[in-house]
């Protein structure tokens, strides 16, 4: 006598948007492992808290970098039209003009590439905030 065994299998897949689980499956993961739910919460509090500290020290590195780096342009800028005034006043004339050109021109180039790069990323920001708007519509909906 052969008997035929019937086997059915269920698999279930839940797609989840964001860290923290449904407060559902918070309350049924706190009832199998009291105090979970909280410690989950905490947990991610404790991730955002220490993102938002690499952050603003990234922030902080950036805007002090920044500062060093236009202290020392204007100090290099500085020396070159010193340089070129010494030369003028001890009759270099073509020489005092090569010199006060170049540095002025290295002036005004680094400023008008950074103020290009600066455009440039804002429109990139503004380009990439356009394109995710759409998801965030439809994840709301």
């Amino acid at each position: 006598m052969l008997q035929q065994m019937v086997v059915e299998e269920t698999v279930s897949f839940r797609h989840v948007h964001g860290p923290i689980p449904p407060a559902s499956e918070l309350a049924d993961l706190d009832r199998v492992v009291p105090g979970a739910a909280e410690r989950i919460i905490a947990s991610y509090e404790n991730q955002i808290a220490h993102r938002q500290g690499l952050e603003n020290r990234k922030v902080n590195s950036d805007i002090a970098s920044e500062k060093r780096g236009s202290w020392q342009g204007w100090s290099i800028a500085i020396c070159g039209l010193v340089v070129a005034g010494v030369m003028g006043y001890t009759g270099h004339d073509r020489t005092a003009q090569l010199i006060a050109t170049v540095d002025l021109g290295s002036l005004v180039t680094v400023f008008v590439i950074g103020r290009a790069a600066v455009l440039h990323e804002l429109r990139r920001k503004r380009r990439d905030e356009a394109s995710s708007e759409p998801e965030q519509e439809q994840e709301s909906k």
